[in-house]
């Protein structure tokens, strides 16, 4: 399904075109923070309908695409259903230590409570739930919506392929010092790094490069001696590379 921008945004242009991955519009989803709202592909973030129409100028049709609120529920790995020596996949950027897609193998669970007093001055329990991955160092508070399980097929083809081949699962079991060393598009990355850096007023009297490094992007590890070769290239090669990376 394809919708058409009402208005131009940060994000959107009017009169294009954008192809819907996700929609909430039926007016029975039991979550009514999600009800009447949209994702595109390839555009970052959660917009209301209201702000597109179909591609005949009609509102947003009154349904759900591809039952999404179930898929979208599920993907999340709740604290209860876990256990020990769980593999869970990391679904954010986040965290400095922890790559977006890459496997990891519980280590420990706790949950710890105290009693608070509201500022009603009842008295209630609250709980905080702690999870530890093997191969990383500290203990962290448990999010569902960061991680998720390995998926049927997911756990299939990798038993598989280690029956077949001979190859595990490529789980992160020690610490890694540095996550541009995992990205899937480093040279990307380092661009996206200069352009914010480019644009920052704040960037006092540091070079481009050095602000890049302090400021931007401290989770991927970036240092000076990675931009290097992009500076070699001529600003085509370097616009080429985006266009292609994107």
């Amino acid at each position: 399904m394809y919708v058409i921008a009402k208005s131009t945004s940060k994000r959107l242009i009017k009169g294009s075109t954008y192809e819907v991955d996700k929609l909430f519009n039926s007016g029975t989803n039991q979550n009514r923070w999600m009800e009447g709202r949209i994702v595109l592909k390839e555009v970052k973030g959660w917009f209301r309908v209201t702000q597109f129409t179909d591609v005949n100028g009609n509102d947003v049709p009154r349904t759900d695409i591809n039952n999404v609120m179930t898929t979208f529920i599920s993907d999340s790995a709740k604290f209860e259903e876990l256990k020990v020596g769980d593999i869970l996949v990391c679904k954010t950027d986040n965290y400095k230590t922890i790559v977006n897609g890459g496997y990891y193998k519980i280590e420990s669970l706790d949950t710890k409570t105290k009693q608070v007093q509201s500022w009603t001055g009842n008295n209630y329990t609250s709980s905080e739930n702690k999870i530890k991955f093997v191969g990383v160092k500290r203990v962290m508070k448990y999010n569902s919506w960061n991680f998720r399980k390995m998926t049927t097929q997911e756990l299939r083809d990798a038993n598989l392929n280690e029956l077949l081949n001979n190859e595990k699962l490529n789980v992160f079991d020690k610490p890694i010092s540095r996550k541009l060393d995992y990205s899937e598009n480093p040279d990307l990355d380092l661009i996206k790094s200069l352009a914010m850096s480019i644009l920052d007023p704040n960037r006092h009297k540091l070079s481009i490069i050095d602000w890049a490094c302090e400021k931007h992007d401290r989770k991927l590890g970036i240092q000076n001696k990675d931009f290097e070769r992009l500076l070699e290239l001529p600003l085509k090669d370097l616009l080429e590379l985006i266009e292609t990376n994107k």
